[in-house]
């Protein structure tokens, strides 16, 4: 387990695994593009 944490904002934690261990990883820079343009971002600069 990995914690994060500041007084102000709370704790994020997230649990870890080694790389031999984890899922294949098949989310690539398309998917992550079709995905942020999918919700509308990055927004432009008003």
């Amino acid at each position: 387990m990995v914690t994060i944490a500041a007084p102000e904002l709370g704790a994020l934690v997230n649990e870890v695994t080694t790389a031999e261990d984890a899922e294949d990883w098949d989310f690539g820079i398309r998917a992550l593009m079709v995905n942020l343009a999918g919700r509308g971002l990055p927004k432009e600069h008003e």
